[in-house]
């Protein structure tokens, strides 16, 4: 089943990314309300929040009524997942 995908990246002053696991607890705070706010109406079930190198990401399953409006085109593509195995996971959110 397809996802809604969010990718955040904080950066410093100077443009340069700010390394995922160089977040603060008020940084980190900040990125999921932002994410969720985002996903905020679509897709169902818990949110997958996780870091990599230098972004974060949420992740949420579409629901039934979103996947049978997609394109049958779409939906026969292979699904590529290049999440990596740098991904490390911060938490389930229900």
């Amino acid at each position: 089943m397809p996802v809604w995908h969010v990718s955040l990246c904080a950066r410093k002053e100077n443009g340069k990314p700010i390394k995922t696991v160089s977040a603060s607890g008020f940084m980190l705070r900040q990125i999921r309300a932002f994410g969720l706010e985002l996903l905020a109406g679509v897709g169902e079930g818990p949110t997958k929040f996780e870091g990599g190198e230098i972004a974060f990401h949420l992740r949420r399953k579409i629901n039934q009524a979103e996947y049978d409006a997609l394109p049958k085109q779409w939906c026969d593509a292979a699904a590529i997942d290049e999440g990596g195995s740098e991904m490390r996971l911060i938490e389930w959110i229900p």
